[in-house]
């Protein structure tokens, strides 16, 4: 019955509700568990990063420092691609702590140069103009950073000695779970 094995094939590729990754060994280093529940180590990196970003800038705002009222653009960029560079030297150095703190910096990163670049050009019509170039320059800057990590970093099912997933080691028990339904 063609439903009942796309049925099958569509829950057996199921990824983790928190990660796009497969839940296996291979991508251990792409993970973060917290009881049962696992998380993309990236995406929770970097949300954390922005938070924390959100957190300094609030305080600094709280704390009536005059920097987040009127930011000095150069500054905020420095800061931005300061913490932005990690991410160019992660894929090389594949690691779960060095991913953790590379995702964690570029979070900050994303929020100070968009923090910067939006509040810290006058509200005039080059002001508008150098937003909008802001934000073309930032959109290549993510499709480069997406390339760059597609081309450095290798899938872990690539070498994976175990299969490929769906149908690894890694997966038998979703796998046979699965049968009886």
């Amino acid at each position: 019955d063609s439903s009942a094995t796309e049925w099958f094939l569509r829950e057996a590729s199921q990824l983790p509700r928190w990660a796009h990754h497969p839940s296996c060994g291979c991508y251990s280093n792409h993970l973060l568990w917290f009881g049962k529940r696992c998380v993309c180590l990236g995406c929770f990196a970097i949300s954390t990063g922005i938070g924390t970003a959100l957190c300094i800038l609030s305080a600094l705002w709280i704390a009536g420092i005059e920097w987040i009222w009127h930011p000095h653009l150069a500054w905020g960029i420095a800061i931005g691609i300061a913490l932005y560079t990690p991410t160019l030297i992660q894929p090389f150095l594949q690691y779960k702590t060095t991913k953790l703190i590379s995702r964690f910096l570029l979070g900050i990163s994303v929020v100070f140069l968009v923090y910067s670049a939006m509040f810290g050009l006058p509200w005039s019509i080059t002001g508008i103009w150098l937003r909008a170039i802001f934000c073309i320059v930032f959109a290549g800057v993510y499709r480069f950073t997406q390339k760059y990590r597609t081309r450095f970093t290798p899938s872990p099912c690539e070498s994976c000695p175990f299969g490929r997933f769906p149908f690894c080691a890694g997966n038998r028990e979703r796998i046979l779970s699965l049968l009886p339904e």
